[in-house]
């Protein structure tokens, strides 16, 4: 394509050289350049990408997007904007030829729960025979072809590109989830939402929002890129839910979805076993009895969620009520590690945020004849401020307590933990900084009737120590103790 119809409609600042030059790709990282690239660039949170400019000049770039313009101009076409980020998202719709307007797309945001309402959302929408693609932190579907994920929100140009796969696969629907980094950096413009979904908001990534009121802001933002006949979703029964629900009708119609309280969508009657939840489902398409093998009020939120979707997306009540009942569980989320002859429950689960073990905990103990038991630590380069939330979240809700380390990353594991414990009675607790002996650990004083939850990592399969991903699972490790346990 030729640049000039690349940048059609959007005002840039400037543009130095030939607008008309043709563009064979279009690149962010300086290390995939080639003959004919456009090199989009900005400043970033952490780095700023104007260094690689040279290196994309080199590399063949035949025109380069940019912020600042530097003092000596590169040989090729330079265009300046305002934004890298804004302008990279619109070059990537129309690059891809606006392959969303082609697709019924959903939105899900929200501290918690993204991941979990996601794939109920497709399996509602695959049992409906609604062909539907899938972007989010655990995988990435694109019809029939499944894809790796390395973070729960793509770059735009990434996510354009899968999003013009699913409509090649002959998709109709995609569900997205969008994280509050995804929209703080524009990933998701040029996306005509057909419905967003909150779920709920609780602390999280202070590291790079700083208070909570530019974190809720940033989630809010998803609703400005509601398309015609959107509605926004909203759960008003957790924390900023009305807030939220506020924020959405000046720009959108608003569906309301809650547990045990009037709403558009509303679950009463909860009933929570060992092997899945039951409540009545009340909502314009009437009253049903549901039955799902997820576990729990914080998951009957999210299956809720999807099913408040689902219906707005006219799927029959009957196809909604009968295929919730068969959607397993999400990988990592309250798995259930343990077999049924197992005389102990042995789960892993993804909660990462002081509110999620609040509520991880609340979930399990109803249904905690012995003792309870967790396994729990905190990521490096992260919030710090969690970290002593997070444990105290696990010290008031479990009977055992193991701290160990998450994904140290840059920071050294025996600092994280005790940023965990300050203050705490060292005899109250286990600490061992070995993961992977902290689980054996702590599943070798396993009784009947115990419950046992590893948190944090959930489906990883990897640990980040010092810059580098080591190959590592909870549920392997946590397998190969339950061999050892049963003989």
């Amino acid at each position: 394509m030729m640049l000039r119809d690349l940048l059609l409609d959007y005002p840039v600042s400037s543009v130095t050289g030939d607008p008309e030059v043709t563009v064979r790709d279009i690149q962010y990282d300086s290390r995939r350049v080639k003959e004919g690239d456009l090199f989009c660039t900005w400043k970033g949170h952490q780095s700023d990408g104007h260094r690689f400019i040279s290196q994309s000049v080199q590399s063949g770039a035949s025109a380069v997007v940019l912020e600042e313009v530097p003092s000596s101009l590169p040989d090729c076409t330079v265009v300046e904007v305002d934004s890298g980020r804004k302008i990279l998202a619109h070059l990537a719709a129309e690059y891809y030829r606006r392959p969303a307007e082609s697709l019924e797309t959903i939105a899900i945001t929200g501290t918690n729960g993204k991941t979990s309402t996601a794939f109920c959302l497709y399996a509602l929408l695959s049992a409906a025979e609604r062909k539907t693609g899938l972007i989010g932190t655990i995988e990435n579907r694109l019809g029939d072809e499944v894809v790796n994920s390395e973070r729960t929100t793509p770059e735009s140009l990434e996510i354009q590109e899968m999003l013009r796969r699913m409509v090649e696969a002959g998709c109709s629907h995609a569900v997205l989830e969008t994280s509050s980094h995804a929209l703080d950096q524009h990933r998701v413009d040029k996306i005509p939402f057909r419905l967003g979904v909150f779920t709920q908001l609780s602390q999280d990534h202070m590291d790079y929002h700083g208070t909570m009121e530019n974190y809720f802001a940033a989630k809010a933002s998803l609703f400005q890129n509601l398309g015609p006949s959107s509605a926004g979703i909203i759960n008003i029964g957790t924390e900023y839910g009305i807030d939220m629900q506020n924020e959405v009708s000046s720009r959108a119609k608003v569906l309301t979805y809650a547990v045990g309280q009037d709403a558009d969508h509303s679950a009463f009657d909860p009933n929570y076993y060992a092997r899945g939840s039951s409540f009545i489902w009340k909502s314009a398409v009437g009253s049903h009895e549901v039955m799902t093998p997820w576990l729990g009020q914080f998951n009957l939120e999210n299956v809720l969620a999807a099913m408040a979707a689902a219906a707005e997306l006219g799927i029959p009540a009957e196809t909604i009520v009968s295929a919730i009942a068969t959607v397993p569980a999400v990988k990592g989320r309250l798995q259930r590690l343990s077999s049924e002859d197992d005389p102990f429950l042995v789960l892993l689960d993804y909660a990462h945020t002081p509110d999620a073990v609040i509520k991880l905990l609340r979930t399990l103990r109803p249904i905690t004849k012995g003792k309870l038991r967790i396994l729990i630590g905190c990521g490096g380069d992260r919030d710090r401020s969690k970290r002593s939330l997070m444990a105290g979240a696990a010290m008031a809700g479990a009977d055992d307590v193991m701290f160990t380390s998450d994904n140290p990353r840059s920071e050294f594991p025996g600092q994280i933990l005790d940023d965990m414990t300050e203050g705490l009675d060292p005899s109250t607790f286990t600490r061992e900084e070995d993961r992977a002996h902290a689980i054996e650990v702590i599943m070798q004083k396993l009784e009947p009737d115990d419950v046992l939850v590893l948190a944090g990592k959930g489906h990883e399969e990897y640990q980040e120590i010092s810059g580098a991903k080591h190959s590592f699972s909870d549920a392997v490790i946590a397998h190969r103790c339950l061999e050892e346990i049963r003989s």
